[in-house]
């Protein structure tokens, strides 16, 4: 497989990046008081001081009754009432933003991911470059040449990432689904530990970005809020996870 378009070697710690330019108001949504103005001052310093890390970089399940929750607060989690919703496991990465945790979401491919860039402010397709002649009638990808073509796995969706307490994830074991699945998470996740720099420094980009202008941006999680209610959410002790 090539190596992933606009991805930085693997480093532990994540360099202080640009202000993103704001995107008028019209179309944006506002965060609450949690999330409040501040002054520029004091971004500069969290954003010089604050770094996004990983531990015990894999994939997680997430605890589906707070899923469930966070949606009631912020349409933009992920989530979905419809039938046999939890035996298609909340899959993502666990980052330490700040002092807080938050899980940045797996979600699998779909046709509209093909009219996508492969990596932006905000999320990353996760693909694997192969012969056009290996394709099947479901995979979705992108041609590359008249030979060869990105299949797409999945995309990391970075500006919906959510914040999360200890007891309410869990990390997987791939060898514990059949082989089938079981290759496409190693696959996966063999993408995504040569993309780390660039998902912290992503990360980090938006989070300080909403802090920093009040704005949350179309498409996102509000931070601000989500933190609010993770606050508020009461773990169940060794229960926690189940339905996950």
């Amino acid at each position: 497989m090539g190596s992933p378009e606009g991805v930085s070697p693997p480093i532990s710690r994540v360099r202080s990046v640009k202000e993103g330019v704001s995107p008028p108001t019209s179309e944006v949504r506002s965060v609450n008081d949690a999330g409040g103005f501040r002054s520029s001052c004091f971004f500069e310093k969290a954003e010089r001081n604050m770094e996004v890390l990983f531990q015990n970089f894999g994939f997680y399940h997430v605890n589906l009754d707070y899923l469930r929750y966070l949606h009631e607060v912020d349409s933009e989690v992920q989530f979905s009432n419809v039938k046999n919703y939890a035996a298609k496991p909340f899959l993502g990465i666990v980052v330490l933003v700040g002092q807080r945790h938050y899980v940045i979401p797996l979600t699998s491919a779909k046709p509209k991911h093909t009219k996508l860039r492969y990596a932006d402010s905000g999320h990353y397709l996760i693909y694997e470059e192969i012969p056009k002649e290996e394709l099947t009638p479901k995979d979705i990808y992108k041609p590359i040449s008249d030979a060869m073509v990105r299949k797409i796995f999945s995309m990391l969706e970075i500006k919906k990432m959510i914040p999360i307490k200890e007891g309410l994830f869990s990390r997987i074991e791939f060898r514990d689904y059949d082989k089938r699945y079981a290759d496409l998470l190693e696959k996966e996740y063999r993408f995504c530990q040569k993309i780390q720099d660039g998902i912290a420094e992503k990360a980090k980009r938006i989070y300080m970005d909403q802090k920093r202008t009040g704005i949350v941006r179309p498409m996102h999680c509000d931070f601000a809020k989500l933190e609010a209610a993770c606050d508020q959410y009461e773990v169940k002790g060794e229960k926690a996870l189940a339905g996950v």
